[in-house]
């Protein structure tokens, strides 16, 4: 009866990764090679790097999306992923501790950016003078107790402009970072502190991209699962990862590159400097 029960949960988790939680990068009727299990945060970037991937390799890939607990809930129950692909390290790291993958790689380092859709932000020193004037009735971040990128919203408050205090009854939180830029693009909050990937190209034109100095880096990792069925597929996507050609598609997305500078990571993704 319980190898029923986990039978039909399975199934079940297979049918509604394909409902709409599913990508596939390659031709049309092509077959996967490389499945990735990759959480919501990193999926717009991961369907890109994905096409990109298959133009240099010819190996197809599908991407499946969802929360980390939902990822590797379906990783525990058997399902056939290669690569889990995190917003954070923790997640790779429970795997890696439980035997359910390999060594994990940092593949890159998360943006926080102010953005507000009243004020233009990006000229010199206005992202500064705008979170220190006190102008707007709310400031939108993530709940610090979910996200990495609450924690260093929390920590740029906190540490480096010594803000909490003065604008902490004007905080609203989301739970996540995508319901933290819903909060200000419904003008339910004046600003917020948002990843920056997760804005359009026009709007990363008018932010202040806060300084990597002001928050400990958000790392974000990904591992080699130990069920993947093509360890080799899974070998070159990791390489790729690593590659000029993936550090250029992330640093395009906003990401910054482990071991690189800031300035450098400007130039590369042609950021307007603050």
């Amino acid at each position: 009866m319980a190898y029923l029960i986990r039978s039909l949960i399975l199934i079940a988790l297979i049918l509604s990764g394909c409902a709409g939680n599913s990508y596939k990068g390659g031709e049309a009727g092509s077959e996967a090679e490389l499945n990735l299990a990759v959480v919501r945060e990193f999926s717009g970037t991961a369907k890109k790097m994905a096409a990109d991937f298959y133009k240099r390799t010819g190996m197809p890939v599908e991407i499946t999306v969802g929360t980390p607990e939902e990822l590797i809930h379906k990783i525990k129950l058997g399902m056939d992923y290669d690569v889990f692909m995190a917003a954070d390290t923790e997640h790779p790291e429970m795997l890696v501790s439980e035997g359910l993958a390999g060594q994990e790689t940092v593949y890159a380092l998360g943006t926080i950016a102010l953005y507000s859709t009243y004020w233009k932000l990006n000229r010199p020193e206005a992202g500064r003078i705008y979170i220190w004037s006190e102008q707007y009735r709310t400031l939108a971040v993530t709940d610090p107790e979910k996200s990495l990128y609450g924690r260093a919203a929390a920590e740029i408050l906190n540490s480096e402009y010594g803000l909490s205090e003065r604008v902490g009854d004007r905080l609203v939180y989301g739970d996540d970072v995508e319901s933290t830029l819903e909060l200000v693009e419904s003008k339910q909050a004046d600003a917020g502190l948002v990843a920056y990937t997760d804005l359009s190209e026009g709007d990363q034109r008018w932010v202040w991209l806060i300084p990597e100095s002001a928050y400990q880096p958000i790392e974000q990792g990904a591992v080699v699962l130990t069920r993947a069925k093509d360890k080799k597929a899974a070998r070159v996507w990791m390489e790729y990862l690593q590659s000029a050609a993936g550090k250029a598609a992330l640093r395009r997305a906003g990401y910054r590159i482990p071991g690189e500078g800031a300035e450098t990571q400007k130039t590369a993704a042609n950021i307007p400097s603050q």
